[in-house]
Formats: structure tokens, sequence, C-alpha cells
């Protein structure tokens, strides 16, 4: 959890309208409270997805997937281009590709 703050703080700078990401709960005066906010379900980002660009109308072969773990196969799957940052064995093998450093993944952009 907690992502939602990267998420939306990278999309800014890239004139990304969109973003689904799992979040944390402020409070009024702005403090973290620990509590999550899971607007996806680890085991099943593929299916979340799905549901995020049907709203937006966007074909899933247009999406690209980074994940690092087994449980990020169907993901990676259902999309145009499926990257597998430092991952899970498992995950290298469903892959489109595989990196290693971050800063790799400009390559394809």
């Amino acid at each position: 959890g907690g992502l939602d703050v990267l998420a939306r703080k990278v999309a800014t700078r890239l004139g990304i309208e969109h973003v689904l990401a799992n979040g944390l709960v402020s409070n009024a005066e702005g403090y973290i409270t620990g509590e999550e906010v899971c607007n996806v379900n680890v085991t099943r980002k593929d299916m979340a997805l799905k549901s995020f660009v049907q709203e937006l109308n966007i074909p899933l072969s247009k999406c690209v997937a980074v994940g690092d773990s087994k449980y990020d196969i169907e993901f990676l799957k259902c999309t145009g281009l499926g990257i597998a940052f430092d991952p899970d064995p498992e995950l290298s093998k469903h892959a489109s590709i595989v990196i290693y450093d971050l800063r790799d993944i400009l390559r394809y952009f």
C-alpha cells in the first residue's frame, strides 16, 4: 500500500490523467494513519487493469505492466508489453522484457 502518492506525482509530471494504485489514509492533520486503501487486489492486478481500461476505452494491447513477483504473471500477460523488474524467476518466463535497474525501462519509451 501507499503507492498512490508516488503514482500521482509521477502521473502529474508525465501529464497522465488517470491513476489506479493502493494507498494509505491520512488524518485531518495530514499524518498517515497506517490504514490502507485497497484499490487493487495484489493477486488480481490483471482484473483491476481490465476494468480500469474498459472504463477509459483503452485497448490492453496499448498498456504496459511492470511487476516483480509470481502474482504479476497474469497482469503482465494481459498487456501489450510486460516488463519484469528484478523478478521472481517464475515471472521472468512470462515477461516480454526483464530488467534489474528501473532506469532501464526508459529505453523502451
